[in-house]
């Protein structure tokens, strides 16, 4: 089994991660995650997916010292670029807690128009 985990970071919620989650919806039976402020929690439309709430996920040492030490332009787009490589923290600290393997993320503006568990089995031909 495969999980698909979106992050998304900031104080403004967009619209299409709606889109995004609905659309991955169409092509896979799988778990998906949203890890957000908890203040976005009402305008994710779909109530299935596992809602988490970016401060239920403590910051682990490496987290913390990239907060301490980025040099990351935090003031274009609202801290773009800091949110953009911060993300990944999230993630590992989502599959660390909810113990997950066979993880995909995604771009939240972009749509997927195929299961993806089709590509596991070419995925691990690299890997292993």
């Amino acid at each position: 089994m495969y999980s698909i985990v979106l992050v998304h970071l900031g104080s403004q919620f967009f619209d299409y991660i709606n889109d995004c989650i609905e659309q991955i919806k169409k092509f896979n039976n799988c778990n998906i995650y949203l890890v957000t402020e908890d203040s976005h929690r009402d305008r994710v439309l779909d109530k299935t997916i596992t809602f988490i709430p970016i401060h239920t996920l403590p910051q682990n040492s490496k987290h913390e010292t990239f907060n301490n030490t980025t040099q990351l332009n935090k003031s274009f787009r609202g801290g773009f670029w800091k949110f953009a490589t911060e993300r990944f923290f999230l993630l590992e600290r989502v599959m660390e807690t909810y113990k997950l393997d066979n993880v995909f993320h995604l771009e939240n503006d972009n749509l997927i128009y195929c299961n993806i568990e089709d590509y596991l089995k070419i995925l691990f031909h690299f890997y292993y």
